[in-house]
């Protein structure tokens, strides 16, 4: 599914309130008109949060065997963790 819809800056921190929760959303606009500004002001509401991924090859493992990854990679993997 693809959406465009075009709104104002007043409007875009009700939709970012209201989409960005359950929806990515990528702003499209000319530079110079507060793109920028605004999605920091939204960001101010403790919206965002950093997630540190941790390395775990038996989670890397398992998606890899699904998802056609060489078995030589996946040997390799398996023998050297510590490579991942």
């Amino acid at each position: 599914m693809n959406l465009t819809i075009t709104v104002t800056q007043k409007q875009l921190s009700e939709l970012l309130l209201n989409i960005s929760v359950v929806m990515l959303v990528f702003i499209w606009g000319p530079p110079g008109i507060g793109k920028s500004s605004l999605v920091q002001q939204f960001t101010e509401i403790n919206r965002m949060m950093h997630v540190q991924l941790k390395v775990s090859h038996h989670d890397w493992l398992e998606w890899a065997s699904v998802n056609g990854i060489h078995p030589y990679i996946i040997e390799y993997i398996n023998l050297r963790p510590d490579h991942l």
